[in-house]
This record gives C-alpha cells, structure tokens and sequence, in this order.
C-alpha cells in the first residue's frame, strides 16, 4: 500500500511540476509581449514628441520672419500682429501638449519598471517552488526506492526461511 501510495505521490508530484513549469513559460511569454508593447508604445510616444519638436521649430521660424516683415512693413501692422498672437497660442498648446506626452512616457517607464518588477519577482517565486518541488520528488524517489529495497529484503528473507 505503500509503494502504490509513493508512486502516486511521485506521478502528483511531476505533475505538479510540469504545471509550473508551463505557467513559468507562459508567465514569461506574456512578459516578453508586454516588453515588446512597452517597447511599441515608447516609440510612438517618442515619434510624437518628435513631430511636435518640429512643429514648434515652425512655430519658431514662422514667428521670426513674421517678426522681420513687421519690422519691414507698416501697412497690415495688425493683421500681422493677429497672426503672431495665433502662432503664439498654437506654440503654447502645442507645448502642453508635448509636456502631456513627456509625463505620459514617464508613465508608460514606471508602469513598464513596476510590471517588470512584480514579473521578475512572480517568476523567481516559480523557479523557487520548482526547485522546492524537483527536491521533494528526489525525496520520494529515495523514500519509495528504500521501501522497495526493505520490501525485497523482506520477501527474500521470507523466502529463506521458508525454504
């Protein structure tokens, strides 16, 4: 009763341990998807601060030559001054709305380095309950081997003196 009770507890024990090492697989496969989304989004985020770096390097040389025809011309002075004020206002929200896109990378980092973190420290928990079960089933295996080896000497003994 023994002996079946060991290897059942043996075959539970592997079976255990293939579940682990499955969920450790899929744990760093959905880790490895979210770096890779991580890594997407960083570079879009990154395209748009770029883009809106050059809009407002536009922004800016539009500015100074609307500045030197002012200077050049009297005529139109205020429709002028209308267009600076305009440009003006489109820089300001345009750089709200790059400062938004600076603290939203900033967020998508922490995020990333937090997941990362939990993510690290779920698959060290799996390698350590792996390593905890691979110990236990060396345990049975010894168990169920001396059983064997006792049971044998048992029957051998048995049958001696019965002979």
């Amino acid at each position: 009763m023994r002996l079946k009770d060991a290897k059942e507890l043996a075959e539970d024990m592997e079976n255990q341990l293939r579940g682990m090492e499955t969920r450790a697989l899929q744990e760093s496969q959905e880790y490895e998807k979210l770096q890779q989304e991580s890594e997407k989004q960083q570079r879009e985020v990154w395209s748009l601060v770029q883009y809106q770096q050059a809009r407002r390097l536009s922004f800016r040389n539009t500015r100074l030559q609307l500045e030197t025809t002012l200077s050049s011309k009297e005529k139109g002075l205020h429709q002028i001054q209308g267009l600076l004020k305009n440009h003006e206002d489109r820089l300001k929200t345009e750089e709200q709305k790059s400062q938004e896109l600076y603290e939203h990378v900033a967020l998508i980092t922490t995020e990333r380095d937090e997941l990362q973190s939990v993510l690290k420290s779920e698959i060290s928990k799996l390698e350590d309950d792996l390593d905890d079960a691979k110990s236990k089933q060396n345990e049975v295996k010894q168990t169920f081997t001396k059983s064997s080896k006792s049971s044998q000497n048992v029957c051998e003994s048995t049958r001696a003196g019965i002979t």
